[in-house]
């Protein structure tokens, strides 16, 4: 069906109200032009704005609806007021408020509830405050920040100062809640070239301080690579790679290891095997020093030493250090049965070799043995030591020709071997090593011999020379 509109025709094509003025002209090309605006209901359309009264206005397109401000500037308002601007600037999309301190908020709608994701608090400079996880580099973050690079050996996060001023430092601030700052990681700046510096790591105590500032510094990393923990000062000019404690409270460094594993403190010239170590083996409780790599002193958890790598301790030495008229200065225990059996004493001008003869400690006691043929069986010798350049003649006896008659003056068996000592879990195995090789070849366990033992058998054999000296006389 076709509706027309009565029109009254004029000199010039269009449609004319009742006042004979023109209301819509219609040009050749079918174009229109409304002298006034146009209006539905409450809907007004002038030349410059589309009003609505009431309600809501919907723009329903097939296609894209474009937005095309040839000044640049796309306003919002409320009210007549401004409160919002989309403009171009240097080919630049700006987005701004234009009330005070009104902030740019971005909400969308998670499972159904309205979010808000990002704030830009206009009040604080622009700050950016995220509701939960930020990822850069990543669609799927799984921290608060959580950054992936495209590249390797590249800044995944810089963090810069304002100044090169040995008089600032800048970092992370890490808080235990809002007000207050109690650990940093700080850069300390050195006002030299290339950012060169000291890392600190800080820790604030005092509840009533607003940040951990670098007077705060709990362990600083120097820019040489000396570690100091608990100090910022310096110290032994040979040892300051590593510095702990603060010279005012009992310090110490503690090293764990499992029990059956060992702890240690190695001292090497780079290579891979260490030229000293200190070392705590935890199944055997044993205090190892190695020089060389080698044990030369070993401590049990009695107390006992042992030196050179020896295997097997029964008596220990204690270290006295006392010095004067009958002071000990090193007393000897027998561990096993327990007490003094020695002591070597530091007198005035002298040193005094002891070893136990208290009647107290003895028994079977026997006064009437056969000396002088046990004496007779002994053969004094003349000799020199192989080591000795010089060849030097000496008296004296060959071990294994005296423990058959006075055993007791003999220590050790002839042409005895030590045991070869073999590379173990845990040692320091150079290239081409492994466990169960030979570490130390074995080597002659010497025999030795205490001459003064040899005093009462050669005071009894003199006493029954005496005796038949005076039956013969007689």
């Amino acid at each position: 069906m076709t509706t027309k509109i009565p029109v009254e025709l004029s000199s010039t094509p269009g449609i004319v109200d009742s006042s004979n003025a023109t209301a819509i002209t219609i040009d050749s090309s079918e174009n229109s032009t409304f002298a006034g605006n146009i209006v539905k209901g409450n809907l007004t359309i002038s030349g410059t704005e589309i009003d609505l009264s009431s309600g809501d206005l919907t723009l329903d397109v097939a296609g894209d609806i474009i937005l095309d401000a040839d000044g640049g500037d796309i306003n919002l308002k409320d009210g007549g007021t401004v409160f919002g601007n989309f403009s171009s600037a240097n080919n630049d999309l700006n987005i701004s408020t234009t009330a005070q301190d009104e902030d740019i908020v971005f909400q969308g709608n998670d499972g159904g509830s309205t979010i808000t994701a990002l704030t830009l608090d206009m009040s604080d400079a622009g700050a950016a405050i995220f509701n939960e996880k930020v990822g850069i580099g990543t669609a799927a973050p799984t921290a608060p920040l959580h950054i992936k690079t495209s590249t390797d050996d590249a800044y995944s996060l810089r963090i810069e100062g304002a100044t090169n001023n040995s008089a600032n430092y800048h970092g992370i601030g890490l808080a235990g809640e809002s007000s207050n700052t109690k650990a940093a990681i700080l850069f300390k700046d050195i006002a030299v070239s290339y950012a060169r510096g000291d890392m600190l790591f800080c820790l604030n105590s005092a509840a009533d301080q607003t940040s951990a500032t670098d007077a705060d510094a709990v362990m600083t990393l120097k820019n040489n690579g000396d570690v100091r923990i608990g100090t910022s000062t310096s110290a032994y000019t040979f040892a300051e790679k590593l510095i702990v404690g603060d010279a005012n409270d009992n310090d110490g460094i503690t090293i764990q290891s499992g029990t059956t594993h060992q702890g240690n403190i190695a001292f090497n010239d780079g290579g891979t095997t260490a030229k000293g170590r200190i070392s705590y083996q935890q199944s055997t409780n044993f205090f190892e020093f190695l020089v060389n790599n080698v044990v030369r002193l070993k401590i049990d958890a009695n107390g006992r030493q042992a030196y050179n790598g020896s295997g097997s301790i029964n008596a220990h030495a204690t270290f006295v250090g006392e010095v004067g008229s009958s002071y000990k200065a090193l007393a000897f225990e027998r561990t096993v049965g327990g007490g003094e059996v020695g002591t070597i004493v530091a007198n005035a001008s002298s040193t005094t070799y002891n070893t136990s003869s208290d009647y107290r400690l003895k028994e079977n006691i026997d006064y009437s043995w056969d000396a002088t043929t046990r004496l007779k069986q002994l053969k004094p010798a003349r000799f020199n030591w192989i080591a000795d350049d010089t060849n030097t003649l000496l008296e004296g006896f060959l071990a294994h020709e005296v423990s058959s008659i006075v055993p007791e003056a003999v220590s050790g068996e002839k042409d005895a071997m030590g045991e070869a000592l073999l590379y173990e879990h845990g040692d320091e195995i150079p290239e081409g090593k492994s466990v169960g090789d030979v570490k130390k070849a074995a080597a002659p366990e010497y025999q030795g011999i205490d001459h003064s033992k040899l005093v009462p058998l050669m005071v009894k054999t003199i006493q029954e020379l005496e005796a038949r000296i005076a039956t013969l006389e007689g």
